[in-house]
């Protein structure tokens, strides 16, 4: 099982359990890794299914922070708002997110702080059969990528019933989003491999699944020198499938063919939609209605994309070619 295991990124809470209790031969549950968590012995990780929007957070000065006064909700007195976007400060230091939306998709890190352990206690509770957590956060909810950099999760005012104001255009205007209170619902609590290769490690355990077998992690696809002979056929495979591969949003390995037969489905939708692939302004068309999905993605990535269409087109007259000719 450990040698399958290695070809993901990142493990369900779930399949974490039982990876943990088969290495270190005692029952390990899924309240145990949330709380194990919480407590700061796991770091724990959040798959953004369908993608999400945020607001990536800047380290800066407290010295370089803009504000300007404006009344309260009373009227009664003034209160300094920083411009540009939300600031605060930590442990970490001073953070000040930027006004720009930008999607996020894929793993990242959940720092345990404000809305992210809320979302995660709750979790907690309700596996354990305890209490409702009704605790609710006012100060955001922060993931942090393989490169430690921060974003602060943000929801949208046409999700909300109580906003009685115009949303403004493009669907992604600042002005249409505001600090997320918790995890999209359908988004997935995950641990790295990575993480739980070296938890089992710093245990003790004397069993052949260290560390080194988690080395292909969602943050590093670098190959150590520790790597056990006896898994030598797992490298070989993992190595071969990796250097022609992609990885889709669930760690899964998409194969070259997979990632053709997706390019020449965009390029029939494209057609059919007259849209040309070629054209300088598709890239921007196509991410204007992504926009109306309630998604996000950025010009340049969807012209990435469609360059390479073109190539995967050829590809499969090739083939076709073979098949007729049958060569």
């Amino acid at each position: 099982m450990s040698k399958l295991l290695r070809l993901r990124k990142w493990l369900t809470v779930a399949d974490a359990a039982k990876y943990l209790s088969s290495l270190l031969d005692e029952t390990v549950t899924e309240p145990d890794l949330l709380r194990l968590a919480l407590d700061d012995y796991l770091v724990i990780s959040v798959l953004f299914i369908n993608g999400t929007v945020a607001r990536h957070c800047a380290k800066v000065r407290p010295d370089e922070i803009e504000y300007v006064e404006l009344p309260s909700l009373d009227g009664e007195r003034l209160v300094r708002v920083p411009v540009g976007g939300r600031a605060w400060g930590d442990a970490r230091g001073t953070f000040q997110a930027s006004p720009r939306i930008v999607e996020l998709a894929g793993v990242f890190d959940l720092p345990l702080c404000d809305g992210g352990r809320v979302d995660v206690e709750y979790r907690y509770h309700q596996l354990c059969g305890n209490a409702e957590v009704t605790r609710v956060t006012l100060d955001g909810l922060l993931v942090q990528n393989g490169q430690g950099e921060l974003y602060e999760l943000q929801a949208s005012f046409r999700d909300n019933e109580f906003f009685k104001g115009k949303l403004k255009a493009p669907y992604v205007h600042p002005d249409n989003f505001h600090p997320a209170g918790g995890l999209p619902e359908d988004a997935i609590l995950v641990f790295r491999a990575e993480e739980l290769g070296k938890f089992a490690h710093s245990l003790g355990t004397d069993r052949h699944e260290t560390t080194a077998e988690w080395s292909v992690s969602s943050a590093s696809a670098t190959a150590t020198q520790d790597m056990a002979p006896n898994n030598q056929a797992a490298d070989d495979l993992l190595s071969k499938r990796e250097s022609t591969a992609e990885l889709d949003c669930d760690g899964v390995l998409v194969t070259p063919n997979e990632r053709n037969t997706l390019l020449l489905i965009i390029a029939a939708l494209a057609q059919k939609a007259g849209i040309d692939p070629a054209h300088h302004k598709s890239a921007s068309a196509i991410s204007d209605l992504i926009s109306l999905l309630g998604a996000s993605v950025s010009s340049p990535t969807i012209r990435d994309k469609l360059n390479m269409i073109p190539a995967a087109v050829a590809r499969r007259e090739v083939v076709v070619g073979r098949k007729r000719t049958g060569k």
